[in-house]
């Protein structure tokens, strides 16, 4: 194997190292509540969604604190989920 083979596997297992860490599921608990864009899973369900959190928008008493699949109130109609419909979470990748 070249010097430059050699450096391309350890950059390869290098990224492998990285997604791996990123697709760790954890607790909801520990997700950020910044707005920030996360891979969320409900376990009884089976079923992941790209969310964020959003917090209650102060002109409806029926609103509260909940994620939903948008970054933005100003975007489209939005999938809403409240705080406990999911049990764990992981990063987004970067993109590339």
């Amino acid at each position: 194997m070249t010097d430059a083979e050699l450096s391309k596997a350890l950059e390869v297992e290098a990224e492998r190292d990285q997604l791996r860490i990123a697709l760790t599921w954890r607790p909801i608990e520990t997700a950020p509540r910044d707005g920030t864009m996360i891979l969320a899973r409900n376990a009884s369900h089976s079923t992941m969604y790209v969310v964020g959190w959003q917090r209650a928008y102060g002109g409806d008493p029926f609103d509260e604190d909940h994620w939903d699949d948008v970054g933005s109130r100003n975007a489209a109609p939005a999938l809403y989920f409240n705080a406990n419909y999911f049990q764990h979470w992981a990063p987004l990748p970067e993109f590339p």
